[in-house]
């Protein structure tokens, strides 16, 4: 079972076994301040982590400080949150001797859907189309942004099953 995950205020979340369509989640992070928001993170990691006994957990690498300043307009307390977020994730499944490695989002979709996105701020909404196309049931852009990473996972986590998913399930046809 692959586990695959994007933190954030609200965290798309995929899980499956590698060939097989994957479950989607979309869990919103509340709380009024930083330290009762990682408890929340860390209660919900610990309820996934038990519901799905991954194997292994991918998760989205939080956008660089840089990356961050380049964008505009993200507010610093922003991207301490998100990261924090990231290491929150990777110590529940540290707690859990379950591997975990960080993917880098811009990889991911490249993988999922073969191409950059030619207009930035479209990512999400690629996966989006492609998971459908693969009959994956997302509903929010966040779980289509975690199908992506997922995918990726899934490949580099036991690549034959996934090479075999994709012979084996056509695409639907775009109506």
């Amino acid at each position: 079972m692959i586990l695959a995950l994007d933190p954030a205020t609200t965290s798309g979340v995929a899980f499956g076994k590698p060939g097989d369509t994957p479950s989607f989640r979309t869990w919103r992070l509340k709380g009024e301040n930083r330290g009762v928001k990682g408890v929340a993170f860390l209660g919900f990691m610990r309820d996934l982590l038990d519901e799905v006994e991954p194997e292994r957990v991918f998760i989205e690498s939080p956008m660089g400080i840089i990356a961050a300043t380049k964008k505009g307009g993200i507010p610093p307390e922003t991207i301490l949150l998100l990261n924090g977020l990231v290491m929150l994730a990777e110590t529940a499944c540290a707690s859990r001797r379950v591997p975990c490695e960080l993917l880098d989002r811009n990889r991911a979709v490249f993988h999922f859907c073969g191409r950059k996105p030619k207009v930035a701020g479209t990512a999400k909404a690629m996966c989006q189309s492609r998971a459908r196309l693969l009959g994956w049931p997302v509903q929010t852009l966040d779980e289509a942004d975690a199908a992506a990473l997922w995918d990726l996972g899934c490949c580099l986590a036991n690549p034959r099953a996934q090479v075999q998913a994709m012979i084996d399930r056509p695409l639907r046809r775009a109506i």
